[in-house]
């Protein structure tokens, strides 16, 4: 399993990542990126996240890059709620 738990709306080159995580994944493997769910419009540290068309389009790339049975869901654990893109290595 690769996980990635709030980093990836730093990440400056996503195709490069998504690479990066097929290079080390078996195949069934799971590549799993957790991000605070946002508003849209935030600004500063509350924009540190997704809204849900970040996710929507973070899945969209990840299946681009070659990644199958790729699924957004949004949790409500604690204070704030959270965005999570898993997607599987064929």
């Amino acid at each position: 399993m690769v996980w990635s738990l709030a980093t990836v709306h730093h990440w400056p080159l996503l195709d490069e990542g998504f690479a990066e995580a097929r290079r080390v994944l078996r195949p069934g493997g799971r590549f799993l990126a957790i991000e605070r769910k946002t508003r849209p419009g935030a600004k500063g540290l509350a924009s540190h996240g997704w809204i849900r068309d970040q996710a929507d389009a973070f899945a969209v790339r990840c299946r681009h890059a070659g990644f199958t049975d790729v699924t957004v869901a949004c949790h409500k654990p604690g204070w704030f709620p959270r965005l999570s893109v898993l997607a599987i290595r064929p």
